[in-house]
């Protein structure tokens, strides 16, 4: 199955599923490790930020932020 012009952001999720765990699970899986990932997160500190990057996100964005900003990410992941 061939995915084109998928994306996920993740804000929250439901208690007892971290959203590293989510990214993990979508890395191992082949017909989803190459989706863009964009965090939303209300932690803006650079330790959160560096995890998730690490882990394999594309980008990770900190609230409050603009439609501008989300969609501007979302542009640059899905051109």
């Amino acid at each position: 199955m061939v995915l084109n012009r998928i994306l996920f952001y993740v804000t929250s999720l439901c208690p007892g599923v971290s959203r590293y765990e989510v990214l993990k699970n979508l890395a191992k899986n082949k017909e989803t490790a190459n989706i863009p990932f964009i965090f939303l997160s209300a932690k803006s500190d650079n330790r959160e930020k560096s995890k998730g990057i690490n882990l394999g996100s594309d980008d990770f964005i900190s609230k409050p932020f603009s439609a501008k900003d989300l969609l501007e990410a979302i542009k640059s992941r899905l051109a």
